[in-house]
């Protein structure tokens, strides 16, 4: 990420795909801390549990917008 942003002046967009299934809950909690803060850009991370991620970002008090996939379509 920081590579990028060096290389071509702007922030790039990061895609983080299902990371329950990667990491631990301690490790998310702490990649959303870092995620969160001004520096960073534009943020998608998806996970298939739509419980889980609300809560967590809440507690980061990251601003956030939260999107579901249904039936090929898209939600807010």
């Amino acid at each position: 990420y920081n590579f990028i942003k060096n290389i071509k002046g702007i922030s790039p967009l990061l895609l983080l795909d299902d990371i329950y299934d990667k990491l631990d809950s301690a490790r998310i909690k702490q990649l959303i801390h870092i995620v969160s803060g001004s520096n960073f850009g534009q943020l998608f991370i998806t996970d298939a549990n739509p419980d889980r991620f609300p809560e967590l970002l809440n507690k980061s008090k990251a601003d956030y917008k939260l999107f579901k996939i249904k039936n090929g379509a898209v939600e807010e």
